[in-house]
């Protein structure tokens, strides 16, 4: 056991993470034979540091079920598994609440030994920033940021009896949960929003219709639309985008969020945009398995990176049905780039596009704007929540606050 170096609270003791891992999981330090479907094969970008568990919607390889129980020399992902990122994105973790995929390069999953430990706990704990930084201080360099296993098993914390873990765990998993159901929610409003734009622009079945298409290009489409391009249909404010250093954002904190191409980044004391906007993501993830672009809906004051197109919408198309719209919309055909895919502004103002009559355009915005409406009132709630769980988690870890009934 690692000796006692900091002041920490009365009955809490100091360990070393490789005291409370009962298994490491890892891989055979090569890629395994992959297929096009079957058991879920995770790699460190399902491993997000704004989602709790894994983000199995950005899982493309799959491995079939002989690979899946003979190849990994260590087992596969278990429910209570801590995963951690060795190459990379170290510093994120994810906990896995199910016993699902198998574990690809550069990613391990933590096993720990639930008579000394809490799994959710420790999962909180390696959350916490100061464990957070230590994860980064381990980076042992080279082309990417990695850290060896030995050296993550060697790391120090202060942990309390188990009791007092089960506590702060069902805590701050509380909070986690009501933000996992409202995310819920707003997926629900966003498929209802998805099904009605179907039925309206593809089954063209929307209020009004007379039966009569007309022969373009592309097939029979309603009387009175037509194919344009999404240039016509977009505003882009890419020349505005700043983008910050990490170390220019860390001293610059505040309540703005900072996004880059998939999700905020930070949160700093100014912004450059205000207003509701549509980023796409420009290069990397750009889009994700099935073809289909990662778009982020946003609004009020906040700061972008330079690695989203910065898009409203304009003629008939509102910011709202524009978001539908590409949800919707494979763009396979406009992705370029062998080494990292990007999306440049050419392609995008020339993809061709669908535009309905401006009476229909009209209707539909305001069946979705109600839709919309809700998904931000929602989006505030989680905001709220993860704002108050981001508080009282490092003060649970230092035992600044103690659950009721663990108070000295």
């Amino acid at each position: 056991m690692a000796d006692q170096t900091t002041t920490i609270p009365k009955g809490w003791k100091m360990i070393t993470l490789g005291e409370v891992a009962e298994k490491i999981v890892d891989n055979r330090g090569k890629t395994p034979p992959v297929i096009g479907s079957g058991f879920e094969l995770l790699e460190v970008n399902t491993i997000s540091e704004n989602q709790r568990t894994p983000d199995y919607s950005r899982v493309t390889k799959f491995v079939d079920e002989d690979t899946f129980k003979n190849w990994f020399r260590t087992g596969v992902i278990l429910e209570n598994d801590i995963l951690i990122p060795t190459v990379g994105t170290i510093g994120n973790v994810s906990f896995s609440k199910i016993t699902r995929g198998a574990i690809a390069q550069n990613l391990i999953a933590l096993r720990t030994d639930t008579k000394i430990s809490e799994p959710l706990f420790i999962y909180y704990l390696l959350k916490n920033p100061s464990s957070k930084n230590k994860l980064l201080n381990l980076d042992i360099g080279g082309v990417q940021p990695s850290i060896k296993v030995p050296h993550l098993l060697a790391m120090e914390t202060a942990v309390p009896p188990l009791s007092e873990q089960h506590a702060i765990a069902a805590v701050l998993s509380s909070l986690d949960d009501k933000i996992e159901l409202l995310r819920e929610q707003n997926k629900t409003l966003e498929g209802t929003a998805q099904a009605i734009f179907k039925e309206w622009f593809v089954n063209f079945n929307f209020p009004g219709a007379t039966g009569k298409m007309i022969d373009s290009e592309l097939g029979e489409i309603p009387e009175g639309w037509r194919f344009g391009k999404l240039g016509d249909a977009i505003e882009i404010f890419d020349s505005k985008r700043v983008p910050l250093a990490s170390d220019v954002r860390a001293k610059r904190k505040g309540k703005f969020p900072y996004y880059g191409a998939t999700s905020i980044m930070d949160y700093i004391d100014d912004y450059l945009f205000d207003g509701t906007y549509l980023l796409l993501a420009e290069d990397g993830s750009v889009m994700d398995k099935n073809g289909y672009p990662v778009l982020q809906y946003v609004w009020d004051k906040f700061w972008v990176s330079n690695h989203s197109h910065v898009l409203q919408g304009k003629n008939g198309f509102t910011t709202e049905i524009l978001y539908v719209l590409l949800k919707e919309t494979n763009i396979t055909g406009i992705v370029n780039g062998a080494v990292q895919l990007k999306i440049n502004q050419a392609n995008l103002v020339n993809f061709e596009i669908l535009v309905p009559a401006r009476d229909i355009l009209g209707k539909f915005d305001s069946l979705i704007q109600p839709i919309f409406g809700k998904t931000k009132n929602i989006q505030q709630q989680i905001q709220t929540l993860s704002t108050l769980r981001d508080a009282l988690l490092p003060k649970l870890m230092k035992g600044e606050v103690r659950v009721a009934g663990f108070n000295n």
